[in-house]
C-alpha cells in the first residue's frame, strides 16, 4: 500500500518535470502498478422525510359518574322482635371498634328496632299535632354494586327502609359508598345519598330519585376541620324535586346502644327540599359508624315548611348493635 503511494507520487513529480523542462531518459518509460483492493466503508445517511407525519391524536376520557340505582324497590321490612327495655352501659364500658377514617365497604344487611322521640304540628292531617313516639322497624338490604364504565371506580350501594309501626308511615333512602377503585376518581371518595322517599300521613308523600349524582353525605376519609364544609345538589328529573344540602363532621361521638357503646362521627346537614308544590328546610344529624359500614346509629331530622306551617322533629336511636361486616 505505501510502495504504490510512493510510485504514484514519483511518476507525477516526473511528468511535471518533463511538461516544463523536457528532463528524463530519452527513451521510452515502462511502468508497472499492481493493482490492490481497498474496503472502504460506506456512511448511510438516515432518510429524511419530505411529508412530516401526522401528529398522533389520544382521545380525552369523558368523566361519567359511577351508575346509580335509578329505582328504589318497595321493601317492607319483616316484623322486628318485641322491644325489652334497654340497659344503660356502665361507666367503665369503651367501644369494640373505634369510628375508622375510612368507610371501605357498605354496611351488613340486618334489620334494627329504632325507637322514636319527637313530635309534629301544622299538618294537614288529622289531628294536626302529635307525638312521634312510635318504634320503627328499620332494615338495611344490599343494592348491586356498580362500576364507572370509565375508570372502573367502584360503588357500593344499599338501601334504608323505616316502617313506623302505629302509623305505618313508610320511608327510604338510598345510599352510595364511592371507594378509591379503579384507575381514576370520577367521584370523591365518601358516602352519598342517591334517593330518598316517603308516604307519611303527616307528610306526604316525596319522591327524590336524582340523575347524575347524589348528596353529599360524608366523606372518606373523615374531615373534622371545622372548614370542611361540603356542599351539594341534585335533582329528580320525573318529580322536578330538587335537594340542597351542606354539611361537615363535627367530631367522634360514643352512642350507648342498650348497653353497648358505639364509636361514631357526628355528621350534621341543613338545607332545603323543593318541589313544584312544596319546599322543606331541614337540618339533619347523623351518628355513622365507618367501622360498621357507615351505618346509621342515631338519626335526627326536623323539618319545616314555611309556606304551610309544618313542623317536624323526630329523633331515632337504634337498640341493637350494627351488624359487623362479613
Amino acid at each position: 500500500m505505501r510502495r504504490n503511494r510512493r510510485t504514484a507520487a514519483a511518476l507525477a513529480g516526473c511528468l511535471a518535470a518533463l511538461a516544463t523542462a523536457g528532463c528524463g531518459p530519452h527513451q521510452s518509460l515502462q511502468l508497472t502498478m499492481d493493482q490492490v483492493s481497498l474496503t472502504v466503508p460506506r456512511v448511510l445517511t438516515p432518510a429524511v422525510s419530505l411529508v412530516p407525519p401526522a401528529p398522533i391524536t389520544v382521545p380525552l376520557p369523558v368523566p361519567s359518574i359511577p351508575n346509580v340505582p335509578t329505582y328504589i324497590p318497595p321493601v317492607i321490612p319483616p316484623a322486628a322482635p318485641k322491644l325489652l327495655p334497654c340497659p344503660k352501659a356502665n361507666e367503665f364500658a369503651v367501644p369494640a371498634e373505634p369510628a375508622s377514617i375510612d368507610t371501605t365497604s357498605g354496611p351488613t344487611p340486618a334489620i334494627y328496632i329504632q325507637t322514636s322521640h319527637g313530635s309534629y304540628s301544622g299538618s294537614s292531617a288529622t289531628p294536626s299535632s302529635g307525638k312521634l313516639t312510635a318504634n320503627v322497624d328499620t332494615a338495611i338490604s344490599a343494592l348491586p354494586q356498580t362500576t364507572a364504565p370509565t375508570t372502573g371506580q367502584v360503588s357500593d350501594n344499599w338501601l334504608v327502609s323505616r316502617v313506623d309501626t302505629a302509623t305505618h308511615a313508610t320511608t327510604y333512602e338510598a345510599y352510595q359508598l364511592a371507594t378509591p377503585t379503579g384507575s381514576g376518581q370520577l367521584v370523591t371518595p365518601g358516602i352519598y345519598l342517591t334517593g330518598l322517599k316517603w308516604k307519611d300521613p303527616v307528610r306526604g308523600e316525596l319522591s327524590f330519585i336524582p340523575t347524575g349524582g347524589g348528596i353529599d353525605i360524608m366523606p372518606s376519609p373523615v374531615n373534622t376541620s371545622s372548614t370542611a364544609v361540603f356542599a351539594s345538589s341534585a335533582t329528580d328529573p320525573n318529580s322536578l324535586t330538587t335537594m340542597t344540602a351542606s354539611g361537615n363532621v363535627l367530631g367522634r361521638k360514643r352512642i350507648d346502644v342498650c348497653g353497648t357503646l358505639v364509636d361514631t362521627w357526628t355528621v350534621q346537614l341543613s338545607g332545603a327540599i323543593t318541589g313544584p308544590n312544596f319546599k322543606y328546610q331541614f337540618a339533619w344529624r347523623q351518628q355513622i359508624a365507618t367501622q360498621y359500614g357507615g351505618v346509621d346509629v342515631e338519626d335526627d331530622l326536623t323539618l319545616t315548611a314555611p309556606a304551610g306551617g309544618l313542623q317536624w322533629d323526630r329523633s331515632l336511636h337504634d337498640t341493637n348493635t350494627p351488624e359487623v361486616k362479613k
